[in-house]
């Protein structure tokens, strides 16, 4: 059986347009002294499981990330990618250039995750890589639906449903898979003209199995700018578990 080498690809490219930070990234906000980046960075820096870091990026905030980067220590391969105009589009140009730079001789699985996701812990990790050790299968985050479901149907016509909440739940990242099938799976949607919101989409319209794992409450998706204090609230939470 071949070795598992797990690689980072952080997804940073995005205008942060539900953020109100005008041309800014949101990732550059501060909370408790520190770039949003900075904490994202962090658990995939500091864990021993992760071989390296591919970080997309939107050509203006090539060098404010360079600095976030700096000012973390660091002895991992940490590249930055120039960013598409999706989120698709970037992880596509981020997997062709892992691909020229991976051991072949490995399987290499590429946690795809959002950056605006900075509070995930280091033990949602250490969930992944050993449900991946364990059953080589593709797996990402998730958790259940809370509040009640309603779909509303467009422009006020017909009525509107309930649906079974049972029967959804909202995805997470990471999102994990080998790179073959991730290459594969970003191939098939370029070919077929279709853009997906998320890896498991694409993988899944491709036929690859995955699994969903039970996803952190604190690995919330950063989207307004009123966001900075529950993340402010999740970091100090998890700095005083580090005590």
């Amino acid at each position: 059986m071949r070795k598992l080498n797990y690689i980072a690809l952080i997804t940073a490219a995005g205008n942060s347009e539900r953020f109100d930070s005008g041309k800014n990234s949101k990732l550059l906000s501060t909370v408790l002294g520190k770039p949003v980046l900075y904490y994202c960075l962090r658990t995939f820096i500091e864990h021993d499981k992760i071989s390296e870091i591919y970080l997309t990026t939107r050509p203006q905030d090539v060098n404010q990330f360079a600095e976030v980067l700096q000012s973390l220590p660091n002895d991992k391969p940490i590249f930055i990618v120039e960013g598409g105009q999706s989120r698709q589009e970037s992880v596509t140009k981020a997997l062709s250039i892992i691909a020229k730079n991976v051991t072949l001789e490995f399987d290499n699985y590429i946690l795809v995750h959002d950056a605006a996701r900075p509070a995930l812990p280091a033990s949602s990790v250490d969930e992944i890589t050993k449900e991946i050790a364990a059953r080589h299968s593709a797996v990402a985050l998730a958790r259940p639906v809370t509040d009640t479901l309603r779909r509303v149907p467009p422009f006020g016509d017909g009525r509107p449903s309930t649906l079974n909440r049972d029967e959804y739940c909202l995805m997470q990242t990471p999102q994990v898979a080998k790179l073959e099938y991730l290459l594969a799976a970003m191939a098939e949607a370029r070919s077929k003209k279709v853009e997906y919101t998320d890896e498991i989409a694409a993988l899944e319209a491709c036929g690859f199995p995955y699994r969903l794992l039970m996803g952190p409450q604190c690995n919330f998706k950063l989207t307004h700018r009123e966001d900075l204090k529950l993340l402010e609230f999740y970091l100090r939470q998890q700095m005083s578990d580090e005590i």
